[in-house]
């Protein structure tokens, strides 16, 4: 009753192929299986309707199978509505190795606290490929997966329609490394901060990825990324939206590098339609802004900068918008030093009342170089390529 609901490994190897394991529930640990010290490979096999739940205490743990300093292979398994009060809807590691290949999680929830609505991870390694994440819940952070101190590394996977009352419903991942490529996040909503997915203190990379029509009540409609150094190359935004800032992606006291990156449709209440980075810097290169917008205070249409510093070269900004207020294309506040060459600057508006700034809006004390750069038919209520308030130095 209190651990491994169907099944308890202590110390062995074993293989299970094409197994079901059904309604079974642990009140600690692991409602279809527990493992310990073990190497273990599931195939095939089915893990539906289990649960990791306490006798009314709200303490169980681990929907479908607990692990603990355990090599875990998973080979096109399914696991769908798990359940866990408290870590890991379906799966909750320590000190693990974790290899799945085309799996399925959906509907699995953790439904009090901690969080990973599927997965949560503690000093593990994930090595994801093809996996398919849909419709999980977490009452509090991860929808999907939950990782803390792991190394992440996720490749051609899909997330969609995931949930979380917090933050990530696609993924949190806390102090750790993550490498995230060729993978699809749509439909993900957060109640806080990333609709798909949220990072802290974690060394990223993105390559390749599409986000579209993630939303988050707060920052980073797509993804949200705090203090770490993340670095990104040929994703796509589309139809994100974040109720504050960042309607695709916030960063905030960190390292930000992008090339090739595409921005398209994306809008934020607040700062930075497409992208917001706050006390920042890095690089911005060879991408595409278009039509994204900023809806109701501050600005930029495109991208916002709050003291923040990239360099930002052969990057082209199309039809950006801000319905209320400052740059069209980009707004820069307080002590922004960026740099831009070779950029182009094309129909961004900010024709609205009481709008400033067709492209760029410089606020306060921004120290700004342009260079090579093109500005055609952009408009403004005030200054249809520029407008700068306060004591920036903006040098052309």
């Amino acid at each position: 009753r209190g651990k491994g609901g169907g099944l308890y490994a202590n110390g062995v190897n074993f293989t299970v192929n094409e197994c079901s394991f059904q309604g079974n529930r642990a009140r600690q640990r692991g409602g279809a299986a527990y493992l310990l010290d073990t190497n273990a490979t599931f195939s095939n096999c089915t893990f539906s309707n289990n649960r990791g739940s306490g006798l009314g205490n709200g303490l169980g743990y681990a929907g479908a199978i607990y692990s603990k300093n355990t090599i875990l292979v998973l080979n096109a398994c399914q696991f769908n509505n798990n359940q866990a009060d408290l870590d890991g809807g379906s799966i909750f590691a320590e000190y693990s190795e974790l290899n799945a290949t085309s799996c399925t999680f959906s509907g699995n929830q953790n439904a009090t606290n901690n969080g990973g609505g599927a997965l949560a991870l503690k000093f593990c390694t994930l090595i994801d490929n093809n996996g398919t994440y849909s419709s999980n819940y977490s009452a509090s952070s991860g929808g999907s997966i939950d990782a803390t101190d792991s190394n992440i590394t996720i490749a051609y996977a899909q997330f969609s329609s995931n949930q979380s009352e917090i933050s990530g419903a696609g993924g949190q991942f806390i102090d750790c490394n993550a490498t995230i490529s060729s993978s699809l996040f749509s439909g993900n909503s957060a109640n806080s901060y990333g609709g798909a997915l949220f990072f802290d203190s974690t060394s990223l990379t993105l390559k390749n990825n599409t986000f579209t029509s993630n939303q988050s009540v707060y920052s980073g409609g797509a993804v949200f990324a705090k203090d770490g150094n993340s670095s990104a190359t040929g994703n796509s935004y589309q139809q994100n939206s974040a109720g504050s800032s960042g309607g695709a992606m916030a960063v905030e006291n960190g390292t930000f590098n992008e090339s090739s990156g595409g921005y398209q449709n994306n809008t934020s209440i607040y700062d930075g339609g497409g992208l917001h980075l706050k006390n920042s810097i890095g690089t911005l290169s060879d991408s595409n802004f278009s039509s994204n917008s900023n809806t109701t205070y501050n600005g930029g249409g495109a991208l916002s900068l709050d003291e923040s510093s990239p360099s930002i070269t052969g990057c082209s900004f199309i039809k950006n918008s801000t319905v209320s207020r400052y740059g069209g294309a980009i707004y820069m506040n307080s002590t922004s030093t960026p740099s831009m060459d070779r950029c182009s600057f094309v129909e961004n508006d900010a024709s609205a009342s009481g709008s400033y700034g067709g492209a760029l809006y410089f606020l306060g004390n921004s120290n700004v170089q342009i260079s090579n750069s093109l500005f055609l038919k952009n408009y403004a209520n005030d200054g249809g390529a520029f407008t700068s308030m306060g004591a920036s130095n903006i040098s052309f």
